[in-house]
């Protein structure tokens, strides 16, 4: 039967080769895999209770003031897929309060890999949808597995960053185009969704003085189209998210639109507690990388200062 579905749907098409398919290919197979995400996957249970501690616990940790913005631009009627940035350890415990408080469902899509034990369990308490980001067939179940839970009332959150976003000026790394393909498949919004910590301006002891305010803003909802490509609604969404995070940075005097700008002994002492202070993560540049949309061959996230005292990029490929 497994079997059976699978040449069927013919469930093995990259994002590539959906691109030369004609709208009503594409619609004819968007709509199999809607029929296999609603028949053939595992429906997992919604736990309100582990969720609650979670909740509860990420008000003990947060030291930073939490304002949330464009609550009106959520679907009423509807599950939505909140496409977020990511930028450290935070976000989980920020976004588990807010959609909490704003008696929301929701499950993040989240790597088990680089997570230590107690971390993947207050994950698992949080209704996490697990994927391993170095095996395709792992990342194609928990995309089913966002399918399922979307058709059966539970919204989703996708960090399409794929990992955390340490440069020093750009709003964004290059996001993939995995919600788009989500959103085909479930025929649901997306939402648009932007996580600003605003930082200190001195350099700090520990992880917990690196924020003063974090600012979750909604943006207007996106429809996805079977006739565009889905690469293209993918940096068109990623522009919108970009356009919201540099709003945020002029109205706050945020100066990061050029390196001139940046404090580099203030980035650098912020940039070594995110990636090594906080408490139950630890980033692996190495690792991490691995997991960069590239542009043209090349990417760019984390900076250092080299002997000649320029500030370089410390991975470029």
């Amino acid at each position: 039967m497994k079997n059976a579905i699978a040449k069927n749907t013919d469930r093995t098409k990259t994002i590539k080769e959906l691109e030369n398919l004609s709208p009503e290919e594409r619609a004819t197979y968007f709509q199999s895999l809607k029929n296999h995400c609603a028949n053939n996957i595992k429906k997992k249970s919604f736990n309100s209770f582990t969720r609650r501690i979670v909740f509860l616990l990420g008000l003990i940790m947060r030291k930073y003031e939490l304002e949330v913005r464009g609550a009106e631009n959520i679907p009423k009627s509807d599950e939505a897929i909140f496409v977020c940035n990511h930028s450290n350890s935070h976000d989980f415990f920020t976004l588990t309060e807010v959609f909490t408080r704003l008696h929301i469902r929701v499950t993040p899509l989240a790597a088990s890999d680089g997570l230590n034990c107690i971390s993947k369990l207050l994950f698992h308490m949080g209704n996490i949808t697990f994927l391993r980001r170095g095996d395709k067939e792992s990342q194609k179940e928990g995309e089913y597995i966002l399918c399922n839970r979307l058709l059966n009332g539970i919204s989703v959150i996708i960090y399409a960053e794929s990992t955390w976003n340490l440069h020093p000026i750009n709003e964004m790394l290059p996001i993939k185009a995995g919600p788009v393909e989500i959103a085909l498949i479930t025929e649901k919004k997306i939402v648009p969704t932007i996580f600003e910590y605003i930082e200190v301006e001195h350099e700090c002891r520990k992880e917990s003085e690196l924020y003063r305010k974090c600012v979750v803003c909604f943006g207007k909802p996106i429809t996805v189209s079977m006739e565009e490509g889905i690469f293209k609604q993918a940096d068109d969404i990623q522009k919108k998210m970009e356009e919201m995070r540099r709003s945020l940075w002029d109205e706050f005097g945020i100066k990061r639109k050029v390196l001139s700008e940046v404090d580099k002994k203030v980035y650098l002492n912020h940039l070594h507690l995110k990636k090594n202070k906080a408490i139950g993560f630890r980033y692996v540049s190495e690792h991490e990388s691995l997991f960069i949309r590239r542009v043209n061959g090349k990417y760019e996230n984390e900076y250092y200062v080299n002997e000649e005292g320029e500030f370089v990029p410390r991975i470029y490929l």
